[in-house]
């Protein structure tokens, strides 16, 4: 199952139309409209719709292509580092989580 797919199972069984989706994380109708058609969203709007529905962001993109896509990351370090900065707690934990269960995979 890829992400669309996946994503819209979640809002199917939790009740939660396009509309209502976009509302809680915060983007467009037309943002959610892509990512359950083909697009997968960034790291931390992926984050943002996991939280709000309450699943392991890994469950979310596993086999997506974004879980074993290396960012070229000896020029975005300083970047990374950054926006780690930014992120509230929550989401720290979130992120901690997520990269505790791809290193234990």
């Amino acid at each position: 199952m890829i992400f669309n797919e996946r994503l819209r199972a979640i809002c199917r069984e939790k009740n939660i139309d396009q509309n209502r989706l976009a509302e809680l994380v915060g983007i467009t109708q037309s943002a959610v409209s892509k990512y359950l058609n083909s697009q997968v969203p960034n790291f931390e709007i992926g984050l943002r719709i996991a939280r709000v529905l309450r699943v392991d962001p890994h469950s979310l993109f596993a086999h997506s292509g974004r879980v074993n896509e290396e960012p070229e990351l000896y020029g975005e370090l300083d970047s990374i580092k950054e926006k780690i900065r930014q992120l509230d707690q929550s989401d720290r934990l979130d992120l901690l989580n997520w990269l505790n269960e791809l290193n234990s995979n």
